[in-house]
C-alpha cells in the first residue's frame, strides 16, 4: 500500500509505504498506520504490468479522479490519499485509489 498525505513543508507531499504484518510481532520494529475512519471513493484500475501500474495508469487514474469525476459529482476530498495494490508481480497487476471525502 501507499499513502499520500500533505508534508508539513509546503508544497510537498508525505508518501508513506507499507504492507500488512502481523502487530504483535512487528510492533517495535515499524511505524503503525491506521486507516483514517470516513467515506472514501474508491477508483479500480489495473495495467498490462506493474511498471505501467505504477506510471502511466496511476498518472491517468489520478488526473481523470481529480480533473473529471469529483469535479462533476461536486466531491470535496481531503489531501489524502491511500494506494492498494494487488496482482503485482504478475501480468494484469490491478489497483485501488482511495480519496477520502471531505467532511463538510
Amino acid at each position: 500500500m501507499g499513502v499520500g498525505s500533505p508534508s508539513e513543508k509546503e508544497g510537498y507531499l508525505r508518501y508513506f509505504v507499507g504492507i500488512e504484518t502481523d502487530g504483535n510481532k512487528t510492533k517495535n520494529e515499524f511505524t503503525y498506520f491506521e486507516m483514517p475512519t470516513g467515506n472514501y471513493v474508491v477508483c479500480t484500475f489495473e495495467a498490462e504490468d506493474f511498471y505501467l501500474l505504477t506510471t502511466d495508469a496511476l498518472d491517468k487514474a489520478v488526473k481523470y479522479m481529480y480533473d473529471t469525476c469529483l469535479l462533476k459529482n461536486k466531491i470535496k476530498t481531503e489531501p489524502f490519499m491511500v494506494e492498494l495494490y494487488s496482482n503485482t508481480l504478475t501480468e494484469d497487476a490491478s489497483m485501488e485509489i482511495w480519496f477520502k471525502i471531505a467532511n463538510n
